[in-house]
């Protein structure tokens, strides 16, 4: 399947490129584009929820256009003029679509995908993908239907590779600081990773998801790499959606010491507390022998 959506690595080689990757999309922000996201953002549906809409009305939803709804504007003049601009906004929107569509399906898969990823700068299994995805309220991976890159990129008021490469700079930049929208996003990321009809994540898949949604808003105290690693070790055959939802939760307030397993946590955070609990103890108890030792070989050499 190549490099499409669904190869995301579970190795830590990407880590430095990571890092590199957060400075250089700090630094395009200017305050401008901040200020641009705001309104962008305003006037979409982004924070409010992902983009769940009826593909029957799909024709007749209003368009958002410069930061205005049609429906709004009651000039006929001004309404003839937007309603111009907004087809030939949808004219480039569909060129651009069927530069990266499947040649016998209306819709970009695995080969577009990585085509359309080249062109914004992008491996398939970076962080500002998994935003894309997002913001086309994409399905399933590998596949951007058409409804779905029409329909995203009008609202995300792009209609050029360049337009579209600057509107998620700006939603990852947002992400940074909006919990509610970084909500929306984790919450999204579940239904995006399942496979088709399944009600559960695979763990594999899981948990290169989670290392992929928490490129930002990273849990504290390395609790991610040490949830991760306990998964590795547990016989688990997937991750409910419960568990991951609650995950979220997990992460913003865990605190070992204060721990109650008669809270209502799924029954795998308390496997993990119970594990990472006998993992502290055998550190501590090394930590004590090599102390031991040392002090032992000082008292040899003296």
């Amino acid at each position: 399947m190549g490099n499409c959506l669904k190869c995301f690595n579970t190795n830590n080689s990407n880590d430095n490129a990571v890092s590199t990757q957060r400075i250089q999309i700090s630094e395009k922000i200017s305050q401008d584009s901040r200020f641009e996201t705001e309104e962008l953002l305003q006037t979409t549906n982004l924070n409010n929820k992902t983009n769940h809409y009826d593909s029957n009305n799909f024709n007749k939803m209003p368009l958002v256009i410069n930061g205005n709804s049609s429906s709004s504007l009651i000039d006929d003049k001004t309404t003839n003029q937007s309603v111009k601009e907004s087809q030939l906004t949808d004219n480039a929107i569909n060129k651009l679509f069927e530069e990266y569509k499947d040649k016998d399906e209306d819709a970009i898969l695995s080969e577009g995908i990585e085509r359309l990823c080249q062109d914004l700068q992008y491996s398939p299994d970076e962080f500002p993908i998994l935003v894309l995805a997002f913001c086309l309220d994409a399905k399933q991976m590998c596949k951007f239907t058409k409804q779905e890159f029409i329909y995203g990129l009008r609202n995300l008021n792009a209609s050029t590779i360049n337009e579209l490469r600057l509107r998620i700079i700006q939603i990852v930049e947002k992400l940074q600081s909006d919990d509610d929208l970084f909500k929306q996003l984790y919450r999204f990321t579940f239904h995006f990773g399942l496979d088709e009809g399944a009600r559960i994540l695979n763990l594999d898949m899981a948990m290169s998801l989670w290392k992929l949604v928490y490129y930002v808003h990273t849990p504290d105290n390395n609790l991610l790499e040490r949830w991760l690693s306990f998964l590795s070790k547990e016989n688990i055959r997937g991750i409910q959606r419960d568990t991951w939802l609650m995950f979220q939760n997990f992460a913003e307030c865990f605190d070992i010491n204060s721990y109650d397993s008669d809270e209502a946590w799924p029954s795998l955070f308390d496997d993990f507390v119970e594990y990472e609990i006998i993992r502290l103890k055998i550190f501590d108890q090394n930590i004590d022998k090599e102390v031991e030792q040392e002090s032992n070989n000082n008292n040899n050499v003296l």
